[in-house]
């Protein structure tokens, strides 16, 4: 899955959001992936507007945050509730 989303975000020039093990340090990272070779995955660190390398095994969790929006959601079921007591 985490394959998936990094392709993703390298084809479709898109931001996701990793969960990165540094060491004994747990980071969050938005990313941006610029190439993916091997176990290396050469990203711009959107928060600190640098190209950084990622090593694959240390990738956790990966997940492209653009299409879970929360509020994008909740209005969407507020409007479908609102259509359905007016029927």
């Amino acid at each position: 899955m985490i394959d998936h989303v990094i392709n993703y975000s390298l084809q479709n020039r898109k931001p996701i959001d990793i969960i990165y093990m540094k060491g004994m340090e747990i980071t969050e990272r938005r990313i941006k992936v610029i190439k993916n070779e091997n176990d290396i995955i050469k990203a711009i660190d959107l928060k600190k507007g640098q190209i950084r390398n990622f090593k694959k095994d240390f990738i956790l969790s990966a997940m492209n945050t653009s299409i879970y929006n929360p509020k994008v959601i909740n209005s969407r079921f507020h409007r479908q509730e609102a259509d359905n007591n007016i029927q």
